[in-house]
């Protein structure tokens, strides 16, 4: 939940600052902030979901995947929140569906 002037800050941060998900696959990511928002693929005007991570080192990541929107809805009610004293381990990972199409999606480590 967005409360407090360095809440805001942080949601700032990964809207206009980020780092995309998909430089980053395969790659352990120590994940102590989460937040989601509704926006508008640039490309096809759409509505979606954005997904973004603030990790531990400070960077933030993001991505419009919803397969990730998904993910991060399910973890956040089996494992809750990540937390500055609760990270959590994330990699980034393809998969392919029984469509044999790929989608990105995280796992948990």
């Amino acid at each position: 939940m967005i409360n407090t002037v360095t809440d805001k800050k942080l949601l700032y941060s990964l809207s206009q600052n980020s780092e995309g998900l998909t430089d980053h696959v395969g790659e352990d990511m120590a994940v102590v902030g989460v937040a989601q928002w509704e926006t508008t693929r640039k490309s096809t005007g759409d509505e979606c979901v954005c997904t973004g991570f603030v990790l531990e080192d400070g960077r933030c990541i993001t991505t419009l995947s919803p397969t990730v929107a998904e993910c991060m809805m399910a973890l956040s009610q089996f494992v809750g929140a990540p937390a500055a004293d609760n990270p959590i381990t994330l990699r980034a990972e393809y998969r392919k569906s029984n469509n044999k199409n790929e989608f990105l999606t995280v796992v948990l480590v």
